[in-house]
């Protein structure tokens, strides 16, 4: 029985896709800054206000007992609600009839990995997945779209609450350097030490002066006549003599 649920836990592992597999570079997970495999980074520091007092984003919505809470969320940096265990947060939420505030999620990170974008979604976006509080779980999504959408909370099972962000922010970025890039500044560099060393060698060693100290001189003076006969030869059209000599 043992060898039977060890094969069958084999092949689910192998079917289904990873889910919730880590994406980041990042030994440690970063609450605001994920560097992807391909070197693309998603930081979302820059939504979040520095103040310690406030948070950016605020939604209501329904518990699954048909309760009306509103959601507070405030990425990287901490805040706090006076009178309440919400204390350097990263999620709160406060009970709409004026009740009790509850702690969903400091500013720590157990994960950043891969989850659908939506229910029966095929398409995958990056959840960041908070420590939990006591009970409450939170779920963050970041659904890149040049066009900002409003921020949605779901608490669906209890105590778990996936919370949306939909925004260019959370976009990754590329800061590495393109194949054209790398091949542009190297093409400089090799230019610039070609020049630098011909003007040394024809000074120093050849004895050169004036227009003479410039590397291979004949040969880029005549340069351009040379192309402009290469490109007439090429567009001008063929011609075979046809004609024959009388016997």
């Amino acid at each position: 029985m043992l060898l039977f649920n060890l094969l069958q836990y084999i092949s689910f592992s192998l079917v289904l896709p990873c889910v919730y597999c880590t994406l980041c570079k990042e030994k440690t997970p970063s609450p605001y800054v994920c560097t992807l495999k391909d070197g693309s980074k998603i930081d979302i520091s820059s939504l979040g206000n520095s103040d310690g007092k406030s948070a950016r984003f605020s939604a209501d919505a329904k518990s699954p007992d048909g309760q009306m809470y509103t959601y507070t969320y405030n990425p990287r940096y901490g805040y706090s609600v006076k009178g309440s265990p919400c204390l350097d947060a990263a999620a709160c939420q406060t009970n709409t009839d004026g009740g009790a505030t509850y702690l969903v999620a400091n500013q720590k990170v157990d994960s950043w990995s891969s989850c659908p974008a939506y229910e029966s979604s095929s398409d995958s976006v990056v959840c960041i997945q908070y420590t939990k509080v006591g009970e409450r779980q939170a779920i963050v999504k970041l659904v890149c779209n040049k066009d900002s959408k409003p921020f949605k909370v779901v608490e669906n099972p209890p105590n778990t609450y996936t919370m949306t962000l939909e925004r260019k922010e959370v976009c990754p970025i590329n800061d590495s350097l393109s194949v054209g890039s790398i091949l542009c500044i190297l093409f400089t560099v090799l230019l610039i030490v070609y020049l630098i060393a011909g003007v040394l060698i024809n000074r120093f060693i050849r004895g050169a002066a004036g227009k003479e100290l410039f590397p291979n001189y004949q040969f880029w003076t005549g340069f351009p006549s040379l192309v402009k006969d290469g490109v007439l030869l090429s567009i001008s059209p063929c011609k075979k003599d046809s004609e024959y000599d009388a016997i």
